[in-house]
């Protein structure tokens, strides 16, 4: 018998909408040629998300020149829009770069998505 996932995607969103809060998931993408000027127009596209943020642990922290920095952050984002490198999560004021993700996928389906932050 198939587990059902559907389910956890219900939870993981309750839970997030319970501890987490509201932010922005800001995507810029490539638009149309524009002959005139030469240059791609873009699109930017804002969503709002439920997540939760959470530092790194310090044992994962690896200073400047390294994988982790100190500032860096953690966010449990609830599954929807796919994130991409480089798109942005905006948390009143301050804006962080997504850098890394990682996608909870039982049995293909998103549940929640891991980002590693930076500012």
């Amino acid at each position: 018998m198939a587990f059902n996932y559907a389910s956890l995607v219900v939870t993981a969103a309750s839970v997030l909408a319970q501890f987490g809060k509201m932010v922005t998931l800001r995507q810029v993408t490539d638009g149309a040629y524009d002959p005139a000027t030469g240059l791609n127009t873009t699109v930017t596209t804002d969503k709002l998300r439920k997540g939760a943020f959470f530092d790194f642990p310090v044992s994962q922290e690896r200073g400047a020149g390294g994988e982790v920095l100190a500032t860096d952050k953690q966010m449990i984002m609830e599954a929807g829009t796919v994130p991409r490198i480089q798109d942005k999560i905006i948390d009143g004021a301050t804006e962080y770069v997504i850098i890394g993700f990682a996608e909870t996928n039982p049995a293909g389906t998103p549940v929640i998505y891991t980002l590693h932050l930076r500012r």
